[in-house]
């Protein structure tokens, strides 16, 4: 009887298991194919570098900011460091009088971040 038990509670188990297994399996939002840190580097390097700073428009009292960068016949205003959806996970880490210093994180796993800095031509 308790052999019986005992194989009972053990195939409930694996059947329960198994079951997890094809549920994480087939979701299609988990990812268990992981970029390695370097192809995520890259990916986001092609992803500014081909951006060029047009111009930028400013108040003397620096309480308004406008860049506006271009791309292959496409136009993206930056107002007040509000980044488009076009250039996420970008950030602008800081504004100089020749270049912009550009920022984005990297998976968590990665525990890293990437630079890329962006001239400025006037």
């Amino acid at each position: 009887m308790k052999n019986n038990a005992f194989k009972i509670v053990l195939f409930l188990f694996i059947n329960s298991y198994a079951t997890l297994v094809i549920a994480v399996l087939r979701d299609p939002f988990h990812q268990s194919d992981r970029l390695t840190c370097q192809a995520q580097t890259q990916m986001l390097i092609s992803q500014i570098q081909d951006w060029q700073f047009i111009g930028m428009v400013q108040q003397s009292n620096n309480q308004y900011r406008q860049i506006w960068l271009t791309k292959d016949n496409q136009w993206l205003a930056i107002t007040d460091n509000l980044i488009p959806n076009e250039l996420f996970p970008w950030s602008i880490e800081s504004l100089q009088h020749d270049k912009i210093f550009w920022q984005a994180q990297l998976a968590h796993y990665c525990h890293d971040k990437v630079t890329w800095i962006m001239p400025i031509h006037k």
